[in-house]
């Protein structure tokens, strides 16, 4: 492979991590019908209380700003953290302020940086679901 053609595509690589990470800029919320949780499907038994729950964790909302800090707000326990995002390809590290939980969420956008995959947690504490941009 010949000079020009590596500088070239290597500039490629990098507007292409550049043009992901300006579509994750901005404000997500979480898509409800993409929760999966073990501890969802115990709550079966309760609609309301699985209602309640799904409404509560719903209300959640992450914003992802361009100088590489994320704040994160939910009714659901009146949480309201901070922290740090880095982008590496696909994979979106979160750091968040404070006392780290045993299990750091796996985190993914998709390729056209519509959606971002999470998934925590083992067992019935489990958890899956994807963010989609929130409103204006």
């Amino acid at each position: 492979m010949n000079k020009s053609l590596l500088i070239a595509l290597c500039a490629l690589a990098a507007v292409g991590c550049s043009s992901l990470k300006s579509k994750i800029v901005g404000n997500w919320m979480i898509d409800g019908p993409t929760m999966k949780s073990p501890f969802l499907d115990a709550l079966k038994k309760d609609p309301k209380m699985e209602a309640d729950m799904r409404k509560g964790l719903e209300s959640g909302r992450f914003e992802f700003k361009e100088d590489g800090t994320v704040s994160l707000t939910s009714t659901l326990g009146g949480v309201s953290k901070t922290g740090k995002w880095t982008l590496k390809d696909h994979t979106i590290t979160l750091t968040v302020d404070g006392p780290q939980g045993p299990n750091p969420p796996k985190v993914t956008v998709n390729d056209d940086g519509s959606r971002i995959h999470i998934s925590q947690g083992t067992g019935q504490m489990a958890m899956e679901m994807d963010l989609v941009k929130a409103p204006k």
